[in-house]
């Protein structure tokens, strides 16, 4: 309930939804579609009863209410799919207590040529055909929870996901179409194709198959971690955007970029470009030999240019900017003697103000023999290489990498603490403030990049913070008295996921961490892969409110919260305490 609560709180401000009394009322347990349907008290029983009775327009849309419980065929008669009609909304309580289940009978929601309508706080699973199926829709799925489905896809259309988790699927396609905002995409057995829309501020994680595909799309702010299968990014024609993004720990079959030429577009009407601006590439592997690889059919010719690439980048296939690429492995899978190129088999490339360490491809599966960066052709300036490259700028030279609060590819330096500066600081084509870093971090104390910019990958300089609060009556506190303790959390950075870790430590030491199922002496989480978005302040959160049981020891006990990177525990900024004795 707790994890119930801390998700309702931190949504709130964001896709916050509600019914007025002109709206209509879905009740499972306790509604009778007999009933009106227009106030909670008189709530219909089914979503399909609601659906089919309702008359809506532009000028007239309709919310649909569901109320807590299971709404499934068995349980309260729900006739799935969902026919979704425009201007309807469906809106559930909370993902966690609202749930549709398709019980593996086929799909759950589906709408043709509709627009204007909404899915929000709502559990959509155990759908065996696309839980989702919206094709030539208009459609905004937030706060939902797409969790433990199976079959052809789990979304179809081109709809936008917002604030939502699509978990634990198990079919051919993750998520077709539309645009991603917030979403955790996590141990999906599946693709995530994207066309013509973009990923922003996302997780994705455990995933199996290849990551993202396709046509034209933006990628920002987002991590791409420990994911298993073909590629990161298939690009079929036009542009792939990658801006701050964290791509790390992940082992592809592949290259983990692809993209070639074929059909029509190979005119050189159409010519795919790839951008990584101020990323994180770090410690992949892939199976397939290069890190990024393109089949070299199209000329490097455009008749046009994204908006989001420089004119000076017209002609380039691949531009990398202010990013680390470092760590990384490629293998062979055939003899040979020949480099495989760490990035790619074409030469219109553009580097520039990055960092390149450590990175290998192993030439030959039956032998040991491993090669750094080959020669570099390319268009590079002002980078930390592996080998020597012409260009005004470049050196090759230990970047002196050292672990932070967000990562490990700080760049060391005296004033924050370290031994001896890296060779990467102030080293690079512009300043901080033309790169549009100067409020970005590459020191471990977070202190901005003034000056001339430093070459590499560009931390958040501010973390977000966590205050904890206990509350009873007196002091100290005696047994059969209340106890309240929470915390409250405020991010004044760029968005990221954490888990939040919530305990006591009693006088003699030991501690009780706070978990959703009670107390444990384990390492645990209070609550895993939050997404905080920039700017987020929370309402407290309450972590313990009851009364104190008789027994326990006198003396000071402390209860304590902090914030934790997602996945490992990596405290963030300054843990929250807060001291309190009981006598008895």
């Amino acid at each position: 309930l707790s994890q119930v609560i801390f998700a309702i709180a931190l949504c709130a401000s964001l896709f916050a939804t509600s019914c007025f009394a002109t709206d209509y009322y879905v009740d499972g347990m306790n509604g009778d579609d007999a009933n009106s349907g227009i106030s909670a008290d008189d709530a219909w029983k089914t979503i399909t009863h609601a659906i089919d009775s309702i008359e809506v327009s532009e000028e007239k849309p309709a919310a649909i209410c569901v109320s807590e419980g299971i709404y499934s065929p068995s349980t309260n008669g729900e006739a799935f799919p969902l026919m979704l009609g425009s201007h309807v909304s469906i809106e559930g309580e909370d993902p966690g207590l609202t749930i549709l289940d398709g019980e593996y009978l086929g799909g759950i929601i589906e709408s043709r040529d509709a627009s204007n309508s909404t899915l929000s706080n709502l559990s959509v699973t155990r759908a065996s055909f696309p839980a989702i199926y919206c094709p030539s829709c208009t459609f905004i799925i937030s706060g939902c929870h797409i969790v433990g489905n199976r079959g052809h896809s789990t979304a179809a259309g081109d709809l936008t996901f917002i604030n939502c988790r699509i978990t634990d699927n198990n079919n051919n396609s993750a998520c077709i179409g539309g645009s991603l905002i917030s979403c955790l995409i996590q141990n999906n057995s599946a693709p995530i194709v994207i066309s013509n829309g973009s990923i922003r501020d996302c997780l994705i994680e455990g995933n199996i198959g290849t990551i993202i595909s396709t046509t034209d799309s933006t990628i920002e702010d987002t991590v791409i971690r420990s994911n298993m299968g073909d590629r990161i990014l298939y690009l079929e024609r036009y542009v792939a955007i990658f801006r701050r993004c964290v791509i790390e720990s992940n082992i592809m079959d592949e290259p983990l970029f692809e993209w070639k030429g074929g059909g029509w577009w190979q005119t050189g009407v159409f010519v795919p470009q790839l951008l990584l601006e101020d990323c994180l590439i770090a410690d992949n592997t892939s199976l397939g030999g290069s890190l990024i690889h393109t089949y070299d059919l199209i000329p490097t010719h455009r008749s046009f240019i994204s908006d989001e690439l420089n004119e000076d980048d017209e002609n380039d296939r691949i531009v990398i900017r202010r990013c680390v690429i470092a760590d990384n492995h490629g293998q062979r899978r055939s003899k040979g003697d020949d480099v495989v190129p760490l990035l790619g088999l074409c030469d219109s490339i553009r580097i520039q103000d990055s960092v390149f360490s450590d990175n290998s491809i192993k030439l030959d599966t039956h032998g040991d023999e491993w090669s750094g960066t080959p020669d570099w052709p390319y268009n590079v300036d002002h980078c930390c290489l592996e080998t020597e490259a012409e260009g005004e700028g470049n050196f090759v030279a230990d970047p002196l990498f050292v672990s932070g609060p967000f990562g490990d590819y700080y760049l060391s330096c005296v004033a924050a603490g370290q031994e001896a500066d890296s060779p990467c600081i102030d080293a690079g084509s512009m300043s901080a403030a033309e790169a549009g870093l100067a409020s970005m971090a590459t020191r471990t104390d977070g202190v901005f990049d003034t000056g001339t910019l430093d070459i590499g990958y560009h931390y958040s300089a501010t973390p977000p913070t966590i205050d904890c609060e206990v509350s009873g009556e007196g002091q100290p506190l005696l047994p059969g008295g209340p106890l309240v303790a929470s915390f409250r959390v405020e991010n004044a950075g760029l968005p990221i996921w954490v888990d939040i870790y919530a305990g006591f430590i009693l006088p003699d030491g030991t501690i009780l961490l706070v978990t959703p199922n009670g107390f444990t002496t384990d390492f645990a989480p209070f609550i895993e892969t939050v997404h905080l978005p920039a700017g987020y302040a929370s309402d407290d959160i309450t972590v313990f409110d009851s009364l104190i049981p008789d027994g326990l020891p006198d003396g000071t006990y402390v209860f304590a919260a902090a914030l934790s990177l997602t996945g490992s525990f990596r405290p963030i900024g300054d843990i929250a305490a807060m001291q309190f004795a009981i006598a008895n």
